[in-house]
């Protein structure tokens, strides 16, 4: 499973790239083009969620090297614990943006209330 996880994580990361510039990229419908955006950004969120979640067998695995015994243990457990801050920090950057985006929709909507539909 050690062999395999780093290459299935480097897949995923690969992977969640190339669903957010498809997101970024695309141009639909009104009607569908925010939803279809969201969904794909949430599969990118979701690919390095996983990504991260395959990096933690590496942590539970049998060898002596990587209980605690050697330098290994101290870089894998490193590298997970960076990538908990990153999936952190990135929730709470979407949190802080979902967030700015409903108090900007409620300006919007009591802007366009008050002066009526801009041209």
């Amino acid at each position: 499973m050690v062999e395999w996880s780093q290459s299935i994580q480097i897949s995923f990361i690969g992977g969640a790239f190339v669903f957010a510039y498809i997101a970024s990229t695309m141009n639909l419908t009104e009607k569908f083009n925010n939803g279809i955006k969201m969904l794909f950004y949430l599969f990118a969120i979701a690919m390095v969620v996983a990504s991260t979640g395959i990096n933690y067998p590496i942590l539970e695995y049998e060898d002596s090297a990587l209980l605690g015994d050697g330098s290994v243990t101290n870089a894998l457990n490193g590298v997970f614990i960076g990538q908990l801050i990153v999936l952190a920090l990135l929730t709470l950057l979407l949190l802080i943006f979902t967030v700015v985006g409903i108090v900007m929709a409620i300006r919007e909507k009591k802007r366009e209330k008050q002066y009526g539909k801009p041209d």
